[in-house]
């Protein structure tokens, strides 16, 4: 009679996924081969931050540059570009083509038109500069790029800015919505919906449920609660679960307290019995530049809330951003929920350039693929 073999079964678990996904790394000026460049044509002086430095380095970028144009701050994306432009045009001697960066499906467009001219076994080099985009931008752009059914390489490229705007002292203990208009950097709300990349699968019996991580500015947030028919001061922890931004630096902190402010006053109005902090189990801190750690909330929270109409808002850190694509890369039954500003305070809105990062994903297609596989079982001999 044959000996069975002995062998143990265990779920592919949340974490077994991403502890796979590169960690975060200082710019090392190195490229090689690219074949399609994405940047946006923001008003930050950060937008020029990568194109100016690989300029000075003489790279010279042989594929296709992308660029993102924005619908809002139209006047002080042009003032940029007039640096921008001619760094774009010293990286690279062909012709440049653009999209539009508040359009998922154009960005989708763009980047799927270049893509496709690549024979089928040629793997793709793909660079995301997201120094100066919009949550709206890098997750249409990621979503494309992770949608495609082929070798990718994809490197992300992020600067910090030196100085964010910080309010006056009278300012910095309020609510946000409190703040002095000189103090606001965004005004408005427009274009409340449901990326057209990552619609989801809802179900009309289901009860909703919401994954949030907010900013420190209230009125979108508002809007796209409203949007998932969550009244804000009826909110309980079994609708909407906070992800809420932390850091170690003392310069920052002042950011994340004004965050957590925010999220109270919006669910409590400032009452004299209101809370100063979150019920526990309802909320959970995570570092603005820890992408890893974002994928694996919002993947754990998803897990957790099987059964509902899952949506997430997303208003964090560019970062955050990267971090929200791969867990809804694997999770199409999830809806992403956005609201964009009418404009920005440009003017007060950040300065400078801090330090550079980069992320390098050797084969994009097998992240998603790990993540896509949570849940399934592994079979190990014993």
């Amino acid at each position: 009679m044959t000996e069975r073999k002995r062998f143990q079964a265990s779920a592919y678990s949340i974490d077994d996924a991403v502890t796979q996904l590169p960690a975060l790394a200082k710019w090392d000026g190195t490229l090689g081969d690219v074949d399609l460049f994405i940047v946006p044509r923001g008003f930050e002086p950060r937008a020029c931050a990568f194109p100016s430095d690989l300029a000075e380095r003489g790279t010279q970028i042989r594929g296709t540059i992308l660029i993102g144009r924005y619908r809002t701050n139209t006047l002080d994306n042009d003032r940029r570009a007039v640096e921008l432009t001619p760094l774009l045009d010293a990286i690279s001697t062909r012709q440049h083509i653009e999209c539009d960066a508040d359009t998922p499906s154009d960005i989708q467009r763009a980047i799927g038109s270049v893509i496709e001219h690549f024979p089928a076994g040629h793997p793709c080099h793909v660079v995301v500069d997201v120094s100066a985009a919009s949550s709206t931008f890098i997750l249409s752009s990621l979503l494309a790029l992770m949608a495609i059914d082929r070798p990718i390489r994809l490197t992300i490229l992020y600067a910090t800015a030196a100085v964010y705007h910080q309010p006056k002292q009278e300012d910095a203990g309020r609510p946000t919505m409190q703040w002095s208009e000189n103090d606001q950097r965004e005004q408005g709300v427009s274009d409340v919906g449901t990326n057209e990349l990552q619609t989801g699968i809802h179900h009309d019996h289901l009860p909703g449920f919401a994954i949030a991580i907010p900013s420190m500015f209230a009125s979108r947030l508002q809007r796209c609660l409203g949007h998932l028919s969550l009244a804000p001061h009826d909110i309980d922890e079994q609708e909407v679960f906070w992800i809420l931004p932390d850091t170690d630096s003392n310069d920052h902190k002042w950011r994340f307290d004004a965050v957590m402010r925010t999220v109270l006053d919006i669910l409590y109005s400032g009452a004299d019995d209101a809370p100063d902090t979150l019920p526990s189990g309802s909320f959970a801190n995570c570092g603005a530049l820890n992408y890893s750690d974002c994928a694996r909330l919002v993947l754990r929270e998803i897990e957790h809330h099987s059964g509902t109409n899952m949506s997430v808002i997303h208003m964090g850190t560019k970062l955050q951003a990267i971090g929200v694509a791969f867990a809804l890369a694997a999770r199409p039954e999830v809806a992403l929920v956005h609201a964009r500003p009418s404009g920005f305070s440009a003017a007060t809105y950040s300065d400078g350039v801090g330090e550079k990062y980069q992320l390098q994903f050797e084969e994009l297609w097998q992240h998603v693929r790990r993540l896509t596989a949570i849940g399934t079982l592994k079979i190990a001999a014993c």
